[in-house]
This record gives structure tokens, C-alpha cells and sequence, in this order.
């Protein structure tokens, strides 16, 4: 099963986010749509991009990639 790679805070405020980002890891499906979405190869993402920078990001992501599946 994948987990989101560690983070640091650090890495976090280069991706822009806080370290409440910490609070969002996103799933193996949001974080490959994430991927997708930047057309970056899904093994090579920041590990800061794992996570969303609030709830409501999360969350969007997460549906848009529930949607894509659906649509597979």
C-alpha cells in the first residue's frame, strides 16, 4: 500500500504550503492525479505535492481523481 513520502516543513513552504499541510496527505490516486494535472511522471513528484495545503484542496483533488477513475 503507498503513504505519502515524509516531508519537512521546509520542503512544504517551497511548494508554497504551510506545515498544516502535514494534516492532508492525499491518497495514491489524488496524488497521481496531481501528477497527472502537472504532466510530471507520478514517480518523480515533490513529496511536497503528496500533500494538499488545506482540507478543501484535498478534498478537490480527491474528487477529481475519483472522477477520472469513474470515467476509465
Amino acid at each position: 500500500m503507498w503513504t505519502c513520502p515524509p516531508v519537512t516543513p521546509e520542503q512544504l513552504r517551497a511548494a508554497g504550503f504551510t506545515s498544516d499541510a502535514m494534516n492532508y496527505p492525499r491518497s495514491e490516486m489524488g496524488a497521481r492525479w496531481i501528477a497527472w494535472f502537472n504532466n510530471i511522471d507520478f514517480k518523480v513528484i515533490p513529496a511536497a505535492w503528496c500533500y494538499a495545503s488545506n482540507f478543501y484542496m484535498w478534498n478537490i483533488v480527491e474528487e477529481n481523481a475519483r472522477i477520472a477513475m469513474e470515467s476509465t
